[in-house]
């Protein structure tokens, strides 16, 4: 199985998909801090991913990946690391847009917020976490790995949701306190950019709802909704508002 068996097509936009990542990133945060933080998110993923592999204790319990799926490095398909990359930048970029929207300065040294700090770094792992709700399921019921230790939540063990918060944790943790400790200067783009992954992560929720109706898990898919699609909606509510607040405040100047 070459990359979880995916069509030609669908490893095309995977490969758009990563390049519009990297390029998000350079584009928000600038080259250095941008490809760093997209590594540090590859990185993270990928040694908690062979920690959990070796001794089962970081999500929960035991599981093996398809035995067929290529390519991997020390038995771990090179997939899921980009995969973890890609959730991970977009929990980070998420929870950061809530800032955006509330005219809310980033977590520095020169503001001592630490409580910001540690409310987005939380933020970021909720929302994680609630990808991992609707997706774990899924691919387990589609072969791409299996669980030998069988848990609560549709067979999976509750603590893969911790071990996903954690992993995400850290990553945006430790990325956050570069910032905090060495802030860059607030570059001058459209801070629109900032709802891209917003959009990338609520038509995620629907195609994950969309498959699991088709897989005839109705309850996944209700759970799977009301734990990703909120965070979209109330994220572009807010958005709408930061828009009308400034158009306004523009008209008045």
């Amino acid at each position: 199985m070459d990359l979880f068996g995916l069509p030609v097509s669908m490893k095309i936009i995977l490969g758009l998909a990563l390049l519009l990542l990297i390029l998000h990133s350079v584009w928000t945060l600038g080259y250095v801090y941008g490809i760093f933080l997209v590594a540090l998110c590859f990185i993270t993923g990928f040694v908690f991913e062979i920690l959990g592999l070796s001794y089962g204790t970081v999500f929960g319990g035991h599981y093996l990946y398809h035995p067929g799926t290529r390519p991997t490095l020390l038995g771990v398909p090179l997939m899921v690391p980009l995969i973890w990359a890609g959730f991970i930048y977009a929990g980070y970029t998420i929870a950061s847009s809530f800032s955006v929207w509330l005219n809310r300065e980033k977590p520095s040294k020169h503001n001592h917020r630490i409580r910001d700090f540690l409310l987005l770094t939380a933020l970021g792992g909720l929302v994680v976490v609630a990808i991992d709700l609707l997706m774990e399921p899924l691919q387990v019921k589609a072969g791409n790995w299996i669980w030998l230790d069988a848990g609560s939540y549709f067979n999976i063990p509750v603590g893969n949701l911790a071990g996903w918060f954690l992993v995400t944790f850290i990553a945006t943790g430790i990325f956050r306190a570069l910032e905090y400790h060495m802030p860059k200067r607030p570059q001058s783009i459209n801070k629109s950019v900032f709802l891209i992954p917003v959009i990338g992560y609520g038509l995620l929720c629907l195609v994950f709802v969309a498959w699991a109706l088709k897989l005839s898990l109705p309850v996944l898919s209700l759970i799977g909704f009301l734990a990703m699609f909120p965070i979209t909606v109330v994220n572009v509510v807010l958005f709408l508002k930061w828009k009308r607040d400034a158009r306004l405040s523009q008209e008045q100047s």
